[in-house]
């Protein structure tokens, strides 16, 4: 209870310091009077009474201390009165207190910004019941054999009669599910739209815990093909269609031709398989989407007798028993799954958590990122301290007074911490906010540039995150340097004022700057490699004009285009239309454009007659298709209209791996169940996909249409195809409206989608790319700027605090271009070895940056040497500023400047 009232006196001394201060001087003086009033009595004289009374009560000063101890808390007023003291001495010199607060604003700025994407892309958990138990099932196939491809193991998913197997005799999941994306046009609800969503087996929602929002998911019976078809809708497209409708629940959708009863609406939080993978959808303003719009069950085909053949891998997802480890489910997987054929040699099965599966390819990335930016919080700081230490440097005779008097240690520490303190609250409170408005950036990109890009936000664990580093910072910051300042002994000092200090001083600026420097080769090294890297691959010759290109995708519905000539007609006839659109100067159809090409087949490839296993990636094209690309061919010709034999293209790699040194014009192939295709031309490599796609042998065959095959028998999928549409101006978007027009005359159940220019497919598939680059050059940038100002800082007050030695020499005769060379080898000895300890050190990140290089190796000596030669300019600049300073010394006002 004592202790109680002691501290609620106490917190009530403290809102009323004013007041208990002036009952304080009055006690003192009611004291003192009562006193002298005794001593008056006795017969002394008024002023000699008084002073009786001051000599008896003591030291008024001291008695107030004492009981201002007694009264408030002390350490917490010392600290008060030391940040007070320290605003009033940052004010008095803005140029030093801007510089440091800059400085940490940069520092803490990025550090927010990257432990913002740490921890909402690494280590926020997935908002889901079940995550920690969510696993992915991943199975490891030898990695391609084509050279220049990635020779990591192919993580791919199971084959059916895996699935199957597995699911009847696993004992470590209490589920396993499927899962695999699709789209579907749906009609009857004003115009045809085109949805993007999934094909889900039963218990796929149950796997991860979450509850539909009204209705239900899908029962086990609806596995099996003759069931009536369902479908459960996402929130989003419940509001965006049906009005948030309460009646929803029974209500028949058609999609692709198909009567389907709506059975549930799943949350708005709920956004699976795209977390997975993306389920990307493209809005008609050409934005991205990757949230699925509805879900429909997954048929369970019947067991096949034979071996398993084919490239019919699907994603699945399982939950673990409780208690059950991944290692146990991955022991398992490969004893129940060792011996079944599979028609690609494989490496084993891999069990991993969903969320560790789901960021696998950026966490070594932004792990990256998070150790760079750590570097350049360093450097922050190591800047920092060498300011305030100059500035210390220029106060050594204060503080050797200060402690002459009887200051203590401590007192000065506390009073330098504030300083830092002061500064570092300041620079973090600017550097969180470019932290917010950077993260808001990072929101703009395409969706599919980081896993759970939705997820980066800074929350209120991100800002404690910043907080934190700012006290830190600032008192690891003052606490070094008061360390520093307090190691000169007081005598010198007191006798010879700064440059007692210097030569102490020196030793551990060098050494700070030398860290720097080391870490900025680091830094700068990286981002010269991203950058060089994002510089070719912006530049790389596709092998057709990109520029100038609208592309879109149309999906015949096979309930009205039954046969393969019905919808070569309607090809046929689209591609008269879109030619006479305004602004289209042609137009052409394909399964796909080059690098949009998912067709790879396992299946026996026959070459002049001979069978052989292979590997091949195809688009299957129509006459115009390469004239309307613009494609460039090294040899032959593209494909001709008429009822000719069969006839393809290939690109380079084709004919390096199958076809040899001979001449390929003339020679055949088939694959599968197709006609025999006559090598008509071949074009240059062709890269799968916009980004780092490897180089990919290719085949063009001509879509052969026969009237007796079904729609979705023949080649090219005619069903489903990709329009490619060369436009005269400069914006291919702007004749989207005249296209729309054409498609709805010919066919008006048709919806338009996925439409964008290929400059905007190529910008959003090398986002990736420019994200790290920019990041990388800024870190580098940073890093470069913080350590020639810490150059510059060091080599200023070196020489402010050797005035009177410069003086000396100057007035010996030295020439003042022998100061500047001295001065400035003095600063490019100390980077130069900075620049080899950075060196030695790059190689810590080679692992990761080969994964993220187009075009060169992580050993660039053009880039290295490129980032040496930038450092040693730089820092000659900032070593050459002061050195020129300390040239032009008058040598009379040097010798009397001590």
């Amino acid at each position: 209870m004592t202790r109680l009232r002691t501290l609620l006196s106490r917190l009530i001394a403290l809102s009323t310091s004013r007041r208990a201060e002036q009952d304080l001087r009055d006690e003192i003086d009611t004291h003192i009077d009562l006193a002298a009033n005794e001593h008056a009595r006795d017969g002394a004289a008024p002023d000699e009474a008084r002073a009786r009374a001051r000599r008896e009560f003591g030291g008024v000063e001291q008695v107030k201390e004492v009981h201002r101890d007694g009264r408030g808390f002390p350490a917490l007023e010392a600290w008060v009165r030391d940040l007070r003291f320290a605003a009033r001495s940052l004010v008095r010199t803005p140029t030093f207190s801007l510089a440091a607060v800059a400085t940490f604003a940069i520092g803490i700025g990025a550090t927010t910004a990257v432990y913002a994407v740490v921890q909402g892309v690494l280590l926020q958990p997935l908002p889901f019941p079940n995550a920690e138990r969510a696993v992915r099932i991943v199975q490891l196939l030898e990695p391609n054999p084509q050279p220049g491809a990635p020779q990591e193991p192919m993580r791919a998913g199971l084959y059916i009669e895996q699935f199957r197997q597995w699911r009847q005799e696993t004992r470590t999941l209490a589920r396993l599910t499927k899962y695999s994306v699709l789209s579907a046009t749906l009609t009857g609800v004003r115009d045809p739209v085109r949805l993007s969503g999934a094909s889900v087996s039963p218990g796929f929602f149950e796997t991860f815990g979450v509850a539909p929002l009204i209705g239900r998911t899908f029962t086990d019976e609806e596995e099996h093909i003759g069931t009536p078809p369902v479908v459960m809708l996402s929130h989003a497209t419940w509001m965006r269609l049906f009005g948030g409708a309460a009646d929803i629940l029974g209500t028949s959708l058609t999609l692709n031709g198909d009567t389907r009863r709506v059975v549930g609406v799943m949350p708005a939080t709920f956004n699976l398989p795209a977390l997975a993978g993306p389920v990307m959808s493209r809005s008609d303003s050409g934005q991205l989407g990757v949230s699925p719009e509805f879900w429909v069950p997954s048929p369970l085909p019947p067991p096949r007798p034979g071996p398993v053949t084919g490239y019919s891998l699907f994603p699945a997802i399982g939950l673990l028993k409780p208690g059950v480890t991944p290692a146990e489910a991955t022991a398992e997987a490969n004893a129940i799954l060792g011996q079944l054929p599979t028609g690609r040699p494989r490496l084993g099965m891999e069990i991993v958590r969903f969320q560790d599966e789901m960021v696998r390819s950026v966490r070594s990335v932004i792990l990256l990122f998070q150790l760079a930016v750590v570097a350049v919080l360093l450097i922050a700081c190591a800047n920092v301290a060498n300011l305030f230490l100059a500035r210390a440097a220029d106060r050594q005779r204060e503080l050797a007074v200060r402690m002459a008097l009887g200051g203590s240690r401590w007192d000065i520490m506390r009073r330098a911490i504030a300083e830092a303190l002061l500064v570092s609250t300041a620079g973090g409170a600017i550097g969180i906010w470019l932290a917010g408005r950077a993260v808001n950036l990072l929101q703009a990109l395409p969706p599919d540039t980081l896993p759970r890009l939705a997820s980066v936000k800074v929350n209120e664990v991100v800002l404690g995150v910043g907080l934190a580093v700012c006290g830190l910072s600032g008192v690891l910051t003052g606490a070094f340097v008061a360390i520093r300042s307090l190691r000169t002994p007081i005598l010198p000092a007191l006798q010879h004022g700064t440059a007692a200090g210097a030569a102490r001083g020196a030793r551990p600026s060098s050494v700070l700057l030398v860290a720097q420097m080391a870490g900025a080769v680091v830094l700068l090294a990286c981002a010269g490699l991203l950058l060089n890297s994002f510089v070719q691959l912006t530049t790389i010759d596709h092998g057709f004009r990109t520029e100038q290109l609208l592309t879109f995708r149309l999906t015949l519905p096979t309930g009205r285009y039954q046969s393969a000539r019905q919808a070569a007609d309607f090809w046929a006839a689209l591609e008269g239309a879109l030619a006479r659109v305004p602004g289209v100067a042609s137009a052409a159809v394909s399964t796909a454009l080059p690098f949009q090409s998912t067709n790879i087949g396992f299946w026996p490839l026959t070459i002049d007659g001979v069978t052989t296993d292979s590997e091949v990636t195809y688009t299957a094209a129509r006459p115009d298709y390469f004239e309307a690309l613009g494609t460039r061919f090294l040899r032959g010709r593209g494909l001709a209209a008429g009822d000719g034999a069969a006839e393809a293209v290939v690109n380079e790699a084709f004919v390096r791996r199958y076809l040899g040194p001979d001449n390929p014009l003339g020679r055949t192939v088939r694959f599968e169940q197709s006609p025999v295709y006559e090598i008509v031309g071949v074009i240059q490599d062709t890269r799968r996909g916009l980004g780092l796609g490897d180089m990919a042998p290719f085949l063009f065959p001509e879509i052969v249409v026969s009237s007796e095959q079904p729609i979705d028998t023949s080649p090219g999928w005619l069903a489903g195809l990709t329009v490619a549409v060369r436009v005269n101006g400069s914006d291919p978007l702007a004749v989207l409206p005249g296209v729309k027009r054409a498609v709805r005359a010919l066919d008006p159940t048709l919806p338009v989608y996925n439409a964008a220019s290929v400059d905007q497919l190529a910008r959003e598939a090398n986002a990736a790319s420019r994200l790290y680059a920019i990041v990388a050059a800024v870190f580098g940038s940073a890093a470069v700027l913080l350590a020639c100002v810490g150059l510059y800082g060091l080599l200023a007050c070196s020489i402010s605090s050797r005035t009177h030695e410069l003086g000396i020499r100057r007035a010996l005769g030295c020439h003042p271009s022998a100061v500047v060379r001295r001065e400035v080898g003095r600063g490019l000895r100390l980077v130069s070895i900075g620049i080899a300890l950075g060196l030695a050190a790059t190689p810590l990140t080679w692992g990761t940056l080969s994964r993220l290089l187009f075009g060169l190796t992580p050993r660039d000596p053009a880039t290295l040497a490129t980032v040496c030669a930038v450092l040693l300019l730089v820092a000659f600049i900032a070593a050459y500023l002061p050195a020129r300073r300390a040239s032009r010394i008058d040598p009379m006002a040097a010798l009397r400047c001590e």
